[in-house]
């Protein structure tokens, strides 16, 4: 019974953990539709209105990076790059910061951070560049 569970329960934290990072690389649409919608409800609408608002937002920074990194040029691409990476970076380091201290790895979770932040950073950028 251990030879069945053991598999796939680390099949499932890493599953997990796949999630978890692959969400951070979403920072930047996920600050700007929650901005809109708490702008949205901050301006009279209603709590329905304002997901729907924040929703709209969110797929609209998406679509627009995703369009702008398709169609600018190469010091454009950069740029628009740069925009999505740096809070996925911000993210994945708070990330692997917090997985490190709950794991146990408390001296090492300066590096562990940095890695996962770098490899937000190189999925945002995927992301944007190749999207799926």
């Amino acid at each position: 019974m251990i030879a069945i569970l053991l598999p796939l329960a680390l099949l499932g934290i890493g599953f997990l953990l796949y999630l978890i990072l692959a969400g951070a690389t979403y920072a930047l649409p996920l600050f700007v539709g929650l901005a809109a919608g708490l702008a949205g409800f901050g301006a009279g609408l209603s709590i329905a209105a304002a997901l729907l608002v924040g929703i709209i937002a969110f797929a609209l920074a998406i679509a627009v990076g995703r369009f702008m990194a398709l169609t600018l040029p190469k010091h454009g691409r950069f740029g628009v790059a740069l925009a999505f990476a740096v809070p996925a970076a911000v993210a994945g380091y708070s990330v692997g910061r917090m997985i490190a201290a709950l794991t146990g790895f408390a001296g090492f979770a300066f590096v562990v951070a940095l890695g996962t932040a770098a490899i937000c950073a190189a999925v945002a950028v995927q992301r944007v560049h190749r999207p799926a």
